[in-house]
């Protein structure tokens, strides 16, 4: 059996200034190629248990594993690499560059990984694999060099998943990615997003306040009954 990609343990974390913690969780796993859903509502620790798992910020206590490695252990900028070599994020703002274009913004996580490039390039080209997770995202030919602050909402969202999914990234953490979409929208995104995952072989811990995407998921975690802080 593989190892998880994602392991918590014991692991605490409270804001600066606030007067208790915002999460305590015994344990909490993910799975190589798992899809998990993560639901809880608003200001339940959703977005701070994703930063944790990203690397962005350290429990105080507990131990933050991925891939094997514990994050903790690591100093800032050794996090910065590890997630840029083997994570992907898809925000819920999606965080795109307004000034570059769909396939430029794409390609910004190669500029930070040899690593990402390499996979990238595995075929041929990065740029031709860019093109190639956004026709299968279903954004056509042609918009690929129109500037993404021109864009619709919803092809920016696919924007930014074949952002997160390009070079293959071992995690893909998506933060509330569906929440200005339709009913409609969110259940074909999230299907679109499962495939891209699937061939690349990642595991997925998608974070939502949305219940009806849930059955969607290989396994729904509610933080409220594993978080003893609440």
């Amino acid at each position: 059996m593989e190892p998880p990609v994602v392991d918590l343990t014991g692991l605490a974390f409270t804001w600066r200034g606030a007067a208790k913690p915002i999460l305590s969780i015994a344990r909490l796993s993910l799975a190589p190629a798992e899809r998990m859903f993560v639901k809880g509502p608003s200001g339940s620790g959703k977005s701070t248990l994703l930063g944790l798992v990203a690397g962005v910020n350290v429990p105080d206590s507990g131990s933050v594993r991925v891939l094997g490695q514990s994050l903790g252990g690591m100093g800032g900028s050794a996090r910065d690499r590890f997630r840029a070599d083997h994570m992907g994020v898809i925000f819920q703002q999606f965080n795109l560059l307004p000034y570059l274009s769909v396939v430029e913004n794409v390609l910004l996580p190669c500029r930070f990984s040899r690593r990402r490039l390499a996979k990238a390039s595995a075929q041929g080209d990065a740029k031709l694999e860019a093109e190639r997770l956004l026709e299968h995202l279903d954004i056509g030919q042609g918009i690929l060099h129109q500037r993404v602050s021109e864009l619709s909402v919803g092809q920016q969202q696919r924007v930014a998943a074949a952002r997160a999914l390009i070079g293959g990234p071992e995690l893909v953490i998506a933060d509330e990615p569906t929440s200005s979409l339709d009913a409609d929208r969110r259940r074909a995104f999230v299907e679109l997003l499962f495939r891209e995952c699937r061939e690349a072989g990642s595991a997925l811990m998608f974070v939502s306040h949305d219940s009806t995407l849930e059955p969607l998921f290989d396994r729904s975690v509610h933080l409220d009954e594993i978080n003893g802080a609440g």
